[in-house]
């Protein structure tokens, strides 16, 4: 489990490493002074991500059920259907289309699962 930080503990997180994190990726000061007022350390987050299954099962577990091939099937048709999409993205960010596809099934099941 990725290691949590607290209250206080997190606005030192986000302004200190985070932030020349931030900057080491190319976001500007500008978005980063913009977007810093909006920011705020969600222990509700916290818990609903302790409860997710990659914190919970078993890797292999975990594994079958994200690569399964029912899975890799409605990548590789998001793929086609999405293609510009994709390619505007990986030109912008310099991401792979599949790298973002497989996130994106793994997160949202490619859109079928919201919130």
């Amino acid at each position: 489990m990725p290691e949590r930080i607290e209250g206080g503990d997190f606005l030192a997180w986000l302004d200190g490493p985070m932030r020349a994190r931030a900057r080491e990726g190319r976001i500007s000061e500008a978005i980063l002074d913009r977007t810093r007022p909006h920011i705020a350390f969600r222990p509700d987050v916290l818990e609903r991500q302790a409860g997710q299954t990659e914190f919970t099962r078993p890797i292999r577990d975990y594994l079958d059920i994200t690569t399964s091939e029912d899975r890799i099937r409605k990548g590789r048709r998001a793929l086609r259907e999405h293609r510009a999409l994709f390619n505007a993205l990986e030109t912008r960010f310099g991401v792979e289309s599949e790298i973002v596809a497989a996130i994106w099934g793994i997160e949202t099941g490619y859109g079928t699962i919201r919130g």
